[in-house]
């Protein structure tokens, strides 16, 4: 294949149908192209992409039950943990334990460690029954309990029951009504 050939097929339909995406993408292998892509955006196979949303849920064992329920980390940008709180005394009173948090986070989160350098608070216009309300609604349905999920059907202990119940009713002549009586026990 010629290069020019090559070029006109490196980009994708993705790549022309975004806007607002002023990097140029040119490639010479479809491996670049998916090192360049890994390595970008919201959709990036980084390792530890899944930290943050730990830090979020662990955020109690960090900065306590009381300064937790009035404050939650937003993101990390640039070396910088944002942290939104529900009134300006939370903020001063966090700004003044951040090395302490710092602390804690690498502790807790080791891949943190190095990442973080400052933590900047910003107070939301949040009324405290808003603010706690929020709060709730992530905790209620972290709370909830799970709904009963059905076996696969190539589990061995699941294979084992089903066996069970399928000699307990083979003595049953219509076939339909077996099928029926099996599901309800399994289900059961």
């Amino acid at each position: 294949m010629c290069y020019q050939m090559i070029v006109k097929k490196l980009k994708s339909l993705a790549d022309i149908l975004s806007s607002g995406n002023e990097d140029e993408e040119l490639y010479i292998s479809e491996k670049s192209r998916r090192k360049w892509r890994a390595n970008k955006g919201l959709y990036s196979k980084q390792a530890h992409l899944f930290d943050f949303i730990h830090l979020v849920n662990r955020w109690e064992v960090i900065v306590g039950k009381m300064l937790s329920q009035n404050t939650i980390p937003i993101k990390i940008k640039r070396s910088v943990l944002y942290v939104l709180t529900k009134h300006s005394v939370f903020s001063h009173e966090l700004s003044l334990m951040s090395p302490l948090i710092i602390q804690k986070i690498e502790e807790n989160f080791p891949y943190f460690k190095g990442q973080i350098k400052k933590i900047n608070y910003s107070s939301g216009n949040y009324s405290s029954e808003e603010f706690n309300a929020l709060k709730n609604e992530r905790e209620n349905s972290q709370n909830k309990p799970k709904e009963k999920e059905a076996p696969h059907p190539f589990d061995p202990k699941f294979r084992a029951r089903k066996s069970q119940v399928q000699k307990m009713f083979e003595d049953v002549e219509d076939e339909q009504v077996r099928e029926l009586l099996i599901k309800i026990t399994l289900d059961n």
